[in-house]
């Protein structure tokens, strides 16, 4: 494929599966890293558009947190139990992570995904390069929205531009922040 070329599919394995009402409070848009789903009561249809300017094989996926501050509840009962920087604080995103939702795309091509999301929750990303989540705690590093999270203390994640967008590499990298990008709709 050329670079630049484009590709635009919806994967078979991620369709949406249900609907929602039209009048439900839906966010208007995304404003920051964040998919804030708390005032939403029932599943949410969720439409991802993903580019990829990286020669890093990427995932992208979110994970439920309990609070902005990027605290999950990994046992269950409702209370924080790991906070960003926290030992265990990987391992416990990528199991607290949305089952089956594995955002990745060809180097220069976009793709689309739509997915539906539990409602009632705030969910925050994460991307693992060049692997896969069954290789965060032996192969590759993970990196969260939270730069104490991450393996070299540095942002990976952020905000620009209504999409949420990606650094793949150790130490900063280039700080590019295109490596990935992602676009996040929310259907009616």
């Amino acid at each position: 494929m050329q670079a630049g070329a484009s590709d635009i599919f919806i994967p078979r394995s991620s369709t949406v599966t249900g609907s929602i009402d039209a009048g439900r409070d839906l966010p208007a848009s995304l404003n920051s890293v964040f998919l804030d789903l708390r005032a939403v009561e029932g599943p949410v249809n969720v439409e991802f558009t993903v580019d990829r300017e990286a020669a890093l094989d990427n995932l992208v996926g979110f994970y439920h947190v309990g609070d902005e501050n990027g605290g999950i509840d990994i046992d269950g009962n409702g209370s924080i139990d790991l906070l960003p920087g926290e030992a265990g604080y990987a391992t416990g995103a990528i199991a607290s992570a949305v089952p089956d939702l594995g955002l990745t795309t060809p180097d220069q091509t976009t793709s689309i995904y739509q997915v539906e999301l539990a409602g009632g929750r705030l969910f925050a990303p994460y991307i693992i390069p060049n692997g896969n989540a069954n290789d965060v705690a032996d192969l590759h590093p993970a990196f969260f929205a939270f730069p104490m999270a991450n393996p070299d203390g540095f942002e990976h994640i952020r905000f620009d531009s209504g999409h949420i967008v990606f650094e793949d590499l150790l130490n900063g990298g280039d700080q590019d922040f295109n490596d990935m990008v992602i676009g996040v709709q929310y259907l009616a």
